[in-house]
């Protein structure tokens, strides 16, 4: 994995030197921007700014933040300066220590061209008070348009956490850069993004905030692969198909079939795990834990058609939002239907296989002769995986038709058999995902 490298600013271009006192010319504008306190405690805080022109047009230019105890002082530039010497990119960083513990704070990025001109950011504030802490970040199975990463934060009284990324910021914040909620509670989050640009260089962080502030981890960086030319991995026999950066394979059917579960970049790779209704993996699939019910199965809050088993809605199939392979992949993904999965059953042969060690079945259709495999990827309970390389779970977008509203239709297979049964399990449980798309 890349190491950011801080770029110093080469003296030609830029030269930090003081400009003619504080009564030099001031003017507020875009050109350069007051971003996020972050990763504060009692003491220091760490103060972020952005350069929004091209300094090379200048001979002389500096740069830096401003800070007091009172929006007063710096409306009138009387506050505490501090430049800077390096820049990433065009953002610049400034530590500051020495705060008063609990004290609240304003502070506003300047530049200063040529010695002459003040400009200056808008003002902002800050609490010198503890922000949470990231714990684990890290960046792992990068693909042409894919990238796993696990986060973990063990940090209490915390209203979200997540992960921002950008191509172009290199410190990126969620409000410059792209942003992915992993959850309010503390624990693992594993997330598989489907939104990279081949080829292309990215840079991650994940974030924590509560009501003191917010933390950021050190940035990695990533870069996609380059899209290879030629067939695809399904073994099909009849070369690539791709729609919105992921195979299919046409079987036939009503609908095309994917030929990786979500979070998976080889057909034979179990992917990742999802509670039914949830759009992201996690540390533990507990009822406690899951998304749609206050902590047991009689307490559902969405999808409900008994109210025995909490509050009525009515709803049967999956909502966009709600569904991981339209979550994950985008355009027109989702997760099939009960009626889909059964059309898959009744419509293909099923016979055990393995592929690169990994057992499953290969699904093909009795129509075309065409396949897809699917692992034997088994399920999660609790925090355990369990039944891989013996039994495969793959969810439906539907729940239980007769009123059992805790349980959502999936496909099943064992390896001593030689078909796929159709049944239902409990929601909280994390299983696999296969897409399929019109």
């Amino acid at each position: 994995m890349k190491k950011l490298y801080k770029v110093i600013v080469l003296c030609c271009l830029v030269a930090l030197v003081g400009c003619e006192g504080i009564n030099a010319p001031h003017l507020s504008s875009n050109k350069v921007i007051t971003d996020e306190a972050i990763n504060a405690n009692n003491n220091s805080v760490t103060l972020c700014g952005e350069l929004n022109m091209n300094i090379s047009a200048y001979k002389y230019i500096s740069f830096g933040m401003m800070y007091a105890e009172t929006e007063s002082e710096l409306k009138s530039h009387e506050g505490i300066s501090v430049p800077v010497k390096v820049l990433y990119g065009t953002q610049f960083q400034v530590e500051i220590s020495g705060l008063q513990s609990y004290t609240n704070y304003y502070y506003r990025a300047w530049v200063c061209i040529n010695q002459k001109q003040y400009i200056w950011g808008e003002i902002k504030s800050f609490t010198a008070a503890p922000a949470p802490s990231i714990t684990g970040f890290s960046v792992s199975d990068v693909q042409t348009n894919s990238a796993k990463f696990e986060v973990t934060n063990n940090s209490n009284s915390i209203t979200d956490w997540g992960l921002v990324y950008s191509s172009d910021k290199t410190l990126p914040t969620i409000s410059s850069a792209n942003s992915i909620t992993c959850g309010t509670l503390p624990g693992t989050y594993y997330v598989t993004l489907y939104e990279f640009k081949e080829n292309t260089t990215y840079y991650a962080r994940a974030y924590a905030r509560n009501n003191n502030g917010i933390t950021y981890s050190k940035t990695l960086t990533f870069t996609t692969k380059k899209e290879s030319s030629g067939n695809g991995t399904s073994g099909n026999g009849s070369g690539s198909n791709f729609y919105n950066g992921h195979e299919y394979v046409d079987l036939g059917l009503s609908v095309k079939w994917a030929t990786c579960n979500v979070g998976a970049n080889k057909p034979e790779d179990y992917g990742e795990y999802f509670a039914w209704g949830e759009t992201s993996g996690k540390s533990s699939y507990t009822w406690y834990s899951y998304k749609w019910c206050n902590g047991s199965a009689y307490s559902l809050t969405k999808y409900c058609t008994s109210s025995s088993y909490g509050s009525l809605d009515y709803k049967t199939t999956l909502d966009k939002s709600d569904d991981a392979a339209s979550a994950n992949w985008g355009g027109s993904w989702r997760m099939p239907t009960d009626d889909e999965f059964t059309e898959l059953r009744n419509d293909c042969t099923w016979t055990l296989t393995s592929v690169n060690g990994v057992q499953g079945f290969k699904v093909a259709s009795k129509k075309n002769g065409k396949y897809i495999f699917l692992p034997a990827a088994g399920y999660v309970s609790g925090s355990s995986l369990l039944s891989d390389g013996m039994f495969g779970y793959y969810w439906s977008s539907s729940i239980d038709r007769y009123g059992m509203s805790w349980y959502a239709y999936h496909v099943y297979m064992y390896i001593y058999s030689s078909s796929a049964d159709r049944s239902t399990n409990s929601r909280y449980y994390g299983q696999s995902v296969r897409p399929v798309c019109p």
